[in-house]
């Protein structure tokens, strides 16, 4: 069989704009754009507050903006796309199961560490839910991208994990100063990291934190439960989505993960 891609970096590449080099789906290009649009609104309006508290809010609201906009940037020139995709990669099965392990991984790891946000009214926990995106979009579609951009090989994405996981937790010392929230963010960071390697699907990763900041948000404003109570009607009710999704895609995902285990067989072949 002859060989019809050229291995370059972490990523088999055809030519530049090539969907076997794509990044993002339309989902997630809209979710980015929009993301950085609420950031930037929300930032210049609070940027000039009279109250120190809403001009720091200003601040991390632009700080965030522009996280999502350098790692889509950043992002599109690691992958040898163009700033304007035309192309984008397809939104199928699996990214819905990638999703869902993502989203189960965040809130398992919410319960164990204990960590959450205090969300004091609707407009900062539509910050916190777009966080997730901006996040997402830096910290794994960017630095993890970028890394493996040099090599492949295991060490750099161990490195790569690790360079991820270590800046998403500097970034959250502005909103948590308790040590052990911030050892919790690092191992969200790492989970998040590591399945964005495993997978490379920036799609599931910011609908999973997307929807793990959504429930969180959601849960503070409409019940005021207190962790851990909130996490654990959220692990149940994911527990109860994930048996559904066994019950009527039962086939669909044993014939997913023989695919997965079959093409890490043939990763190993072939090194």
């Amino acid at each position: 069989m002859p060989n019809e891609f050229q291995k370059v970096g972490g990523y088999t590449s055809e030519k530049a704009g090539s969907i076997k080099n794509a990044l993002h789906t339309r989902l997630s290009f809209m979710l980015i754009v929009i993301a950085t649009s609420v950031m930037y609104f929300m930032g210049f309006r609070h940027l000039n507050d009279l109250d120190a508290y809403g001009q720091e809010w200003g601040k991390f609201a632009l700080l965030q903006a522009s996280l999502c906009l350098i790692g889509y940037v950043g992002g599109q020139i690691a992958t040898q796309q163009p700033l304007i995709p035309k192309i984008f990669r397809p939104i199928d099965f699996d990214s819905a199961i990638h999703t869902l392990v993502i989203l189960f991984a965040a809130m398992f790891t919410q319960l164990i560490t204990q960590y959450t946000f205090s969300v004091e009214n609707t407009e900062k926990a539509v910050y916190y839910i777009f966080a997730a995106v901006c996040e997402e979009s830096f910290f794994r579609g960017f630095i993890i991208t970028a890394i493996l951009r040099i090599s492949d090989k295991f060490q750099f994405k161990i490195i790569a994990v690790m360079v991820s996981a270590s800046a998403f937790a500097a970034m959250h010392t502005n909103y948590y100063n308790n040590p052990d929230m911030l050892a919790g963010v690092a191992v969200g960071g790492l989970i998040l990291g590591s399945l964005f390697v495993l997978w490379n699907d920036i799609t599931a990763n910011i609908l999973g934190h997307f929807a793990l900041n959504f429930i969180a948000t959601w849960n503070w404003l409409v019940t005021l439960a207190a962790l851990p109570t909130f996490l654990i009607v959220n692990i149940i009710v994911l527990i109860a989505l994930g048996i559904l999704l066994l019950r009527f895609y039962k086939n669909r995902i044993i014939k997913y993960f023989k695919r997965w285990r079959n093409k890490r067989n043939d990763i190993r072949y072939i090194r």
